[in-house]
């Protein structure tokens, strides 16, 4: 393996994002597809009869990934395949032949090959069949939420998930709302807000994939910074990720500004205050005390509709307004 930082590709390699994937077929026939197998490995094909569909698996072949695939492989070498973990595949036909296509297990299969070399190496058989299981259903818009369903074990990145949204609103037609119901996971339930986000960056430009499947800004957070900057994104997150690894939230321009004005919020506020009550006050340009005016009229609204409960006065709320606290006993 090629020893390199971060999570960018092997030298000289292009990084390539599985945006779009043509997934109409025409069905093939089980029997056909697994003609000249022997009974007992009906559904054990040989590993080279699995076809791989360029683009289809929306994983992103990072530095990780490609660590994750030499781990498995070792472990093959190993133990063997284990055959509790079969591999899911759909059947076309094509060109008068029919064909077994890998639905879900790519990192499995392809850590096979890799094992096979190991094991040619070491003078070991290698291994030669695997176990399948078949899905009946080879449409678009079933491929792909079924995609979404398998891969718990090794969850998809918010990028390979925006990849698959992107499928499934732009060629199956499925409204966000939809998708979101398809695509809730172990982490809780999905919004349609959430996945308008993944849209967004599913459909940003090639840049802001690169930055964000390198791992030097999370996916979401390139999400939110896409929603604030619009057209000027990637130029915002070009220059904020320049010759670092990562960079979290808190390490963004002006993260810090945002952070240090919000912890000192109120004492501002108390300054200001203090300030209208000097007698030097009315010394200055009308236009300032208007602005001033207004940002303290906005927070005193703020604090008749939300006044704070104090240790002295916890019924603070009921006694500014008995209306209500007798309505709130009824």
């Amino acid at each position: 393996m090629i020893k390199r930082k971060g999570n960018s590709p092997v030298a000289g390699e292009q990084l390539v994002i599985p945006i779009d994937v043509d997934l109409t077929f025409q069905t093939g026939v089980k029997k056909k597809a697994f003609e000249g197998t022997k009974s007992a490995d009906l559904y054990r094909p040989l590993i080279e009869k699995i076809r791989v569909i360029d683009g289809f698996n929306p994983r992103i072949k990072t530095r990780k990934y490609r660590l994750g695939i030499e781990k498995l492989a070792r472990d093959m070498v190993r133990s063997g395949f284990d055959e509790t973990q079969t591999l899911t595949v759909f059947l076309i036909y094509e060109n008068e032949h029919h064909i077994i296509c890998l639905h879900d297990g790519h990192r499995r299969l392809e850590a096979v090959f890799l094992a096979n070399q190991y094991l040619a190496a070491e003078g070991k058989p290698r291994i030669e069949r695997v176990p399948v299981t078949i899905t009946e259903k080879n449409d678009s818009k079933s491929l792909n939420i079924g995609v979404v369903r398998r891969n718990d074990k090794e969850p998809l990145t918010v990028l390979e998930k925006a990849i698959l949204a992107r499928r499934l609103n732009t060629v199956d037609g499925m409204s966000p709302e939809e998708i979101a119901v398809e695509m809730q996971d172990s982490e809780g339930e999905l919004t349609p807000y959430y996945i308008e986000g993944l849209l967004l960056l599913a459909g940003a430009e090639r840049g802001i994939h690169e930055i964000v499947a390198e791992d030097k800004i999370s996916g979401t957070e390139a999400i939110k910074q896409i929603r604030k900057h619009k057209a000027n994104a990637l130029s915002f997150l070009q220059r904020a990720t320049d010759g670092k690894e990562h960079v979290r939230p808190r390490d963004l321009p002006g993260a810090l500004v945002k952070r240090v004005t919000k912890k000192i919020a109120p004492r501002l506020v108390t300054a200001v205050r203090e300030l209208e009550a000097d007698p030097a006050y009315d010394q200055l340009k009308e236009e300032t005390r208007l602005k001033i005016k207004d940002l303290m009229d906005r927070l005193s609204d703020a604090e008749k509709k939300d006044p704070p409960l104090t240790e002295d006065n916890p019924g603070a709320t009921s006694a500014a307004n008995p209306e209500a606290t007798g309505k709130a006993k009824k």
